[in-house]
């Protein structure tokens, strides 16, 4: 058989030449250039992709340090003002809630003088200023008074007496701190004796008439008003009006209406929190029922908000402006804006910082900082940034923090490397921008 195969070969020579000249080789020569130039458009477009999402990563790390510098910008020019040399609490704070309130980038502000404990205008209220309570050389006759009131209402518990002699004392006295006190006074008598509608109106005058005023430990007198008048309406039998001066009162709280300071914060939202949630099923009916438990949660997760702010708040008082007033150079004014990062806690602060200098612009005086609302910069801004990027292949962005977590996007699971890596000046923000092939086009390349 094989010599029959030779013979048939050498009788059809030609015409398995020409089929190999005309058909076979050109079929091979074909397949192979068509091979090589599938791989060269391979190439090319995967260095096309590689080139536009540089062109992507570099397009969105300038726009993210645009957001930055501006901030920057607007720290530098603010610094400038007379206020800042002044030190004007209530002058810091009408300019800062001009140019900055509204800027939800910004999470904090502070405001860093030599020597003294950090501000956050924004934050806390201009602390209440109290004159003595006693007038020039009435000291003595005024204390001897207020011991025979408090024998009256302490000792003899007459209530009555008490009330009056503290009623005498309000009117003699024309110092607005020791009326406040002296109506606290008669309020308090007025409970004890279970006259709560005679303490109710001396509770709301005090609220009304004198709402900046304090008590011997500092805490604001409209705020005890509010909380035993909502105690009075309760022995009045008016719960509902009782709980709802317990809601207006944990408003004002969380809404910081008076300048507290954290301890004294805490507890009182606390309280008045645990009364309005012990309170609301028991007064409340049926129908009302759900509008209130849905304002209660409003302010459950204000109380929350708080509570996270004041941790910011001790953070950067305890940990940051210390930090920053040791690496910046304090004898020599800089117009530099300084770029800062911490993780404290697991959460990264970023803050940028400026010098306040002297009338003279010689010296710095303190320090004018924010600390950037870093979640909202990422779950918000970066994406309406991507978004207004144009895009020619499908492709995924991702951007971690230099640790490794990943702050936005879902890294590909496959072996499959990011096309292009930015990273930020300066390590601020600290984050890595990887763009990755998309799904959609790795399996169109595995095809």
């Amino acid at each position: 058989m094989l010599e029959n195969l030779k013979l048939a070969v050498k009788r059809q020579k030609k015409l398995i030449l020409i089929f190999c000249l005309t058909i076979f080789i050109p079929s091979i020569s074909l397949s192979v250039f068509g091979i090589r130039a599938i791989r060269n458009e391979r190439f090319r477009l995967a260095e096309q992709v590689e080139n536009e999402n540089r062109r992507v990563a570099e397009n969105l790390k300038s726009q993210i340090s645009s957001y930055l510098e501006e901030l920057g910008s607007i720290l530098l020019s603010l610094a400038q003002s007379n206020t800042f040399e002044q030190k004007s609490v209530a002058g810091l704070r009408d300019i800062l809630d001009e140019e900055l309130a509204g800027n939800t980038l910004v999470d904090q502000v502070f405001v860093a003088y030599k020597g003294e404990e950090p501000l956050f205008p924004l934050f806390q209220p201009e602390p209440f200023v109290v004159p003595s309570s006693y007038e020039s050389g009435s000291e003595g006759m005024l204390q001897e008074r207020l011991k025979r009131a408090e024998n009256y209402e302490f000792n003899q518990k007459d209530y009555t007496s008490a009330a009056s002699l503290y009623r005498n004392l309000f009117d003699w006295s024309k110092n607005t701190n020791f009326k406040a006190r002296m109506l606290t006074n008669m309020a308090r008598c007025s409970m004890k004796a279970e006259d709560y509608k005679g303490a109710i109106r001396n509770y709301k005058r005090i609220r009304d008439d004198y709402p900046k005023s304090l008590s011997s430990t500092g805490l604001p007198l409209a705020l005890i008003s509010q909380l035993q008048m909502a105690s009075c309406y309760h022995e009045l039998g008016e719960s509902q009006t009782s709980l709802q001066t317990f809601f207006d009162l944990y408003r004002d709280i969380l809404t910081l209406q008076w300048p507290l300071k954290e301890a004294q914060f805490k507890i009182y939202a606390a309280l008045v929190g645990d009364s309005i949630r012990e309170g609301v099923p028991k007064n409340i009916p049926g129908a009302s029922l759900d509008e209130y438990k849905k304002d209660y949660d409003r302010l459950k997760t204000l109380h929350q908000e708080g509570l996270e702010q004041w941790a910011v708040v001790e953070h950067i008082r305890k940990e940051i402006v210390p930090d920053l007033l040791a690496r910046q150079n304090t004898q020599a004014f800089s117009s530099a804006c300084l770029q800062y990062q911490k993780t404290i806690n697991t959460q990264n602060y970023l803050i940028l910082a400026v010098h306040i200098p002297d009338s003279l612009e010689n010296r710095p005086v303190g320090l004018l900082g924010i600390k950037i609302n870093e979640p909202y910069l990422i779950e918000y801004v970066i994406p309406k940034v991507i978004e207004s990027i144009p895009f020619s292949h499908p492709s995924q962005v991702v951007i971690s923090h230099l640790s490794g977590k990943i702050l936005l996007g879902e890294k590909n699971l496959s072996t499959e490397p990011p096309t292009s890596t930015e990273f930020f000046e300066d390590s601020f923000p600290p984050w890595r921008i990887d763009i990755f092939p998309s799904e959609e086009r790795l399996q169109a390349h595995s095809i």
